[in-house]
């Protein structure tokens, strides 16, 4: 028997426990610059960090449409983004005191990501706190990813927890799509990135990390 009602919380990476848009931003504008383009502000890329990153070489590059040079220039872009992991990137306000109370109390956490374990695992490691997660999944530890569910149902059969137990908490769609394809209970984060949070009407949502406390308590 688990500790603390036997409930398990998972969480997507970016824009749920670490906001990493300003390395994003670093990365696009260093790309644009090297293509003699103007640099572009954060607010516009804001929105989308959880859409992956062609998504943001075709918001930097709006101009372009032939799909082998946005191919290219995300492979660039994507070279770049690996050497500035770390420079701004952080944690959300709150994530740190939210893992100290989910480790207080011993509720098992981990982290389910569409980042490629290239990126996310230096990432997660970045962050001391991160490091009692019990469990990273990445895209290459499975056959789909997000919103596919078998991230999530991994991870619930491999920390033992029925998914009526199970929290996933993140910021964008196809989090909320996968947690309700696994049949968890799904949480979205309003202080993320994404705005497709809007859709869904009957789901709880957080406005920021520490309100998770409240909904797993009951």
């Amino acid at each position: 028997m688990h500790l603390n009602n036997s409930k398990l919380v998972l969480f997507d990476l970016d824009g749920t426990l670490v906001n990493t848009a300003p390395d994003f931003l670093i990365s696009i504008n260093i790309l644009l610059k090297k293509n003699n383009r103007d640099p572009i502000e954060l607010n516009k890329i804001w929105n989308f960090v959880s859409d992956g990153s062609l998504k943001i070489i075709k918001i930097a590059f709006d101009d372009l449409s032939n799909e082998e040079i946005l191919l290219k220039l995300r492979d660039d872009f994507l070279e770049i983004y690996y050497e500035n992991l770390t420079n701004q990137s952080h944690l959300f306000d709150e994530v740190e005191d939210l893992i100290k109370f989910l480790n207080t109390k011993n509720i098992q956490y981990g982290i389910i990501t569409n980042k490629p374990a290239r990126f996310a695992k230096p990432l997660v490691e970045y962050f001391n706190i991160l490091q009692s997660s019990k469990l990273l999944i990445c895209p290459e530890d499975l056959s789909a990813s997000k919103p596919d569910p078998e991230g999530i149902l991994r991870a619930c059969k491999e920390l033992n927890f029925e998914v009526g137990d199970t929290f996933y908490i993140g910021d964008h769609q196809k989090d909320i799509d996968a947690a309700i394809n696994a049949s968890v209970i799904p949480i979205g984060c309003r202080y993320g990135y994404s705005e497709n949070l809007l859709n869904y009407k009957n789901i709880k949502t957080i406005g920021s990390p520490m309100e998770l406390i409240n909904v797993i308590k009951k």
